[in-house]
């Protein structure tokens, strides 16, 4: 392990150096949002990062899954590159690979404790819509989230965390990855990202988003006898809640919803913090990503106290889109 650990930082190191040599696979695709936190040219490598790692894990009985895993960072990687620019042709690809290998690979959620739609549920073509779906909102909703260093990544690390010690009956989140791998991985990125020196870019949010819909949807189906599935929502609640927000917000406001924009959540706080604190763009970059993850942190803290009780995870998750909602609309009045 520490051998590959080794390995994957020099590889880090080296590929940032030519990236920013080359200018290449760098933050200036001329997106406004690339540029809201900082006029540096940084590598946009985490997805780049994240899948030779995996390649070093790679096993044959889970080449479907890896080639499902490729497309879309290939689709993250032609993305950053503006490529493929237009985001309803980014979002039409994910939609026809995503329920294509989720058909393929036989990826089900089921059941969810609510009676109505665990009957539809029952049906294979509904639930792989519905599995479908939940992919597509987390992958979209990461790169949502991810426009503040160590937000998306910190993130990720502290749901990966609570699985790695939610440890029911040996169960190891081995469907095709070590998680404490993982862990290694995006701990590295963590320190490289903390310290403005590499993004994810949309090839490392699409990557992340769609490790951990899979991971989440695994241990979910081996233990939904002992946790209810509104935890697994808790866990996911603020990417997935960024995304559906974020469509309802332009829609209201008459612009594309699909569109980057530099009115999230955080890009927010990080304009009010960066006025009031009148510090260097990089210090609030970085205290503003780790900040909101302190009350995510907490709020998935509380829900570690009764995994089981879904009606305990509804309360936290309308408290956690209550306290968003109510920031997110004094932050936008201080904008104006």
């Amino acid at each position: 392990m520490i051998y590959n650990i080794i390995i994957i930082l020099f590889f880090s190191i080296t590929i940032i150096f030519f990236s920013k040599k080359y200018n290449y696979l760098i933050n200036s695709t001329g997106n406004v949002h690339q540029k809201y936190t900082t006029s540096e040219s940084v590598p946009i490598l985490g997805g780049v990062i994240i899948f030779l790692s995996l390649l070093l894990k790679f096993e044959y009985s889970n080449l479907a899954i890896y080639l499902f895993i490729f497309l879309i960072f290939l689709l993250g990687i032609f993305s950053d590159l503006n490529k493929i620019s237009s985001p309803i042709s980014r979002f039409l690809i994910q939609i026809i690979l995503i329920i294509f290998f989720i058909n393929f690979i036989k990826i089900e959620i089921f059941p969810i404790r609510v009676s109505i739609i665990d009957i539809l549920l029952n049906n294979f073509h509904l639930n792989v819509l519905f599995t479908s779906f939940c992919i597509l909102i987390i992958i979209n909703g990461t790169n949502f989230i991810d426009g503040i260093n160590n937000l998306a990544l910190g993130y990720f690390l502290i749901v990966s965390f609570v699985l790695k010690n939610m440890n029911f009956n040996g169960y190891d989140l081995s469907l095709f990855l070590d998680l404490n791998y993982l862990i290694y991985v995006l701990c590295i990125l963590y320190i490289l990202n903390f310290f403005n020196k590499i993004y994810l870019g949309d090839n490392g949010a699409y990557l992340i988003g769609l490790i951990f819909s899979i991971f989440l949807i695994d241990f979910y189906n081996d233990n939904y006898t002992k946790v209810s599935p509104f935890f697994i929502v808790l866990l996911l609640w603020y990417p997935a809640f960024e995304n559906l927000f974020s469509i309802l917000r332009k829609i209201n406001f008459r612009s594309s919803p699909i569109k980057p924009d530099t009115l999230h959540l955080h890009q927010l706080v990080f304009k009010f913090l960066k006025d009031k604190l009148k510090k260097d763009d990089k210090i609030i970059n970085t205290f503003t990503g780790n900040l909101i993850n302190v009350f995510n942190l907490l709020m998935i803290l509380f829900g570690l106290q009764k995994v089981h009780s879904s009606s305990f995870q509804i309360i936290l998750i309308l408290l956690s889109i209550i306290f968003y909602v109510f920031i997110y609309i004094r932050l936008l009045k201080y904008k104006n």
